[in-house]
C-alpha cells in the first residue's frame, strides 16, 4: 500500500532528483508513464522515490503494484499515458 502521506510536493521533488539523476534500468515502466511539466516518468518509480522526500526513505515498491500506482497519481491530478 503507498503510504497516503505522499502528497504532489513528493512527487515533484522525485521528478527534479529523476531529471537529474535517470531512472534506472530495472526501474522503467513497461506499460504506462506519469506526465509532470511535459515529461514522463515511471509510476512507481516515481512514487517510491517521493516517499525519500516523505520520510527519508524510498518506499518499497514490492508493497504495492502499478494499478496502484497509476490511480494514487490521478488522485493527485496527473496524467498517465500508456507508451
Amino acid at each position: 500500500m503507498i503510504p497516503k502521506e505522499i502528497t504532489c510536493t513528493h512527487i515533484e521533488k522525485a521528478a527534479k532528483e529523476i531529471n537529474t539523476n535517470g531512472v534506472p534500468n530495472n526501474r522503467d515502466s513497461r506499460k504506462y508513464l506519469v506526465q509532470i511539466d511535459d515529461v514522463l516518468y515511471p509510476p512507481k518509480y516515481i512514487i517510491s522515490l517521493a516517499g525519500k522526500y516523505m520520510n527519508g526513505q524510498e518506499v518499497d515498491a514490492g508493497i504495492f503494484d502499478a494499478t496502484e500506482a497509476r490511480s494514487y497519481l490521478r488522485k493527485l491530478n496527473y496524467i498517465i499515458i500508456t507508451k
